[in-house]
């Protein structure tokens, strides 16, 4: 089976790096490796309503490298600026848009694109990987094909027979090798992996941000070219050769991830790191729930018997004071937390669950106790 690796760099713009992007781009050349490059084809002037394009240099590097065939330029976004809502920022240029805005900011960007590389834009990255319904009906309608965002971002579409593909990122540069030996293992369909990195995750270019070194990214590649079973696309071929890229698929990765999010991390799987085939997907989630019951129990009990095992103090100190209609509050607040915790589990995180966890298993351990000391009041 082989290891599709896709390499999507993002935020080429008229403010990144263009010494290191000269760089990258020979390096990518040089390997016979496609690359897929986010592009943002406009950005604001200064206080004003106007937008400037691309500037020539970064048009003349744009149009030069999408002749030697490596490269796909893909729209990232019109000029990446974030939607404000009550004076708070979304982290969205899309998400919360009406239809004919979100249609006219991808048409315009799409446009400029097309006539700068002259071949079709095909596909999308949204901002800060972030869209809604009306981003796909635009997308649909403007003939895109493919949108890539992040494996955590999805949308709850009424047409789930959306014609678009679905090729999130998986992960970034540093865990590059980990999802490799991921896909290794992982015997189910196709294998994907999408790397998604930025110029400024280079430690050349800022070393407070950065996490790789150019170098170690050389020696990156130069390990991934002699594994004889990964094999180099860019997104839009990846939409040829893997016909399974749809809303279902990503939902269900979506899915999984949710679980894996309740998860301390040295027990989530490296699977999070590949686009996982719909059965794979399905398969994992039920693992990943058995796992984190299993953890979640424990703690639940070992805090619950941490809080029995101090009853000495309780009920010495503190429990004289309650009575009967104090239990019965005492077990709403439970119950309240509990729900909670059911309703939340999928965005919660795991250090909010884990802090549940351990109040809900402290009380339940208060409240045999106060059960057994009213039993016997």
């Amino acid at each position: 089976m082989q290891i599709i690796v896709v390499f999507r760099y993002d935020d080429y713009s008229n403010h990144s790096p263009t010494d290191i992007e000269v760089r990258l781009f020979e390096t990518f050349q040089r390997n016979h490796i496609p690359l897929t490059i986010g592009v943002i084809p406009f950005l604001e002037c200064g206080d004003t309503q106007k937008y400037n394009a691309l500037s020539s240099t970064k048009a003349n590097l744009l149009r030069n490298m999408n002749k030697t065939g490596i490269i796909e330029v893909a729209l990232h976004g019109f000029n990446h600026e974030t939607i404000y809502q009550n004076k708070k920022p979304l982290y969205s240029e899309f998400a919360g848009l009406d239809f004919a805005s979100q249609h006219e900011r991808l048409l315009q960007g799409k446009r400029l694109l097309e006539q700068l590389v002259g071949k079709a834009v095909k596909t999308f990255i949204p901002s800060w990987n972030s869209y809604d319904e009306n981003t796909i009906e635009a997308l649909e309608s403007l003939e895109f094909e493919t949108i890539s965002a992040s494996n955590l971002s999805s949308v709850n579409l009424k047409n789930e027979k959306s014609p678009l593909k679905f090729l999130p990122q998986t992960c970034s540069l540093n865990e590059l090798r980990r999802a490799v030996k991921a896909a290794r293992r992982n015997q189910e369909g196709q294998a994907i992996v999408v790397v998604l990195f930025h110029a400024y995750d280079f430690t050349d270019v800022d070393e407070s941000r950065g996490e790789i070194t150019y170098e170690n990214f050389l020696e990156i590649l130069a390990w991934l070219k002699a594994q004889a079973d990964v094999s180099f696309l860019n997104i839009s071929q990846t939409g040829q050769v893997e016909h399974d890229l749809t809303y279902q698929r990503l939902s269900k990765n979506n899915s999984f991830l949710n679980v894996l999010s309740l998860m301390p991390l040295f027990l989530q799987p490296s699977a999070k790191f590949l686009n996982l085939t719909q059965d794979a997907a399905k398969r994992l989630k039920i693992k990943a729930w058995a796992i984190t019951s299993i953890y979640y129990f424990i703690l639940l009990l070992g805090f619950a018997a941490l809080a029995y095992h101090g009853k000495f103090i309780f009920i010495e100190n503190i429990l004289p004071f309650f009575t009967l209609k104090y239990f019965f509050l005492f077990l709403i607040i439970v119950l309240f937390l509990l729900i909670a915790s059911i309703k939340l589990r999928g965005r919660m995180g795991h250090k909010r669950a884990l802090i549940s966890a351990v109040v809900t298993g402290m009380a339940i351990g208060i409240g045999i106790l106060m059960v057994v000391y009213i039993s016997i009041m």
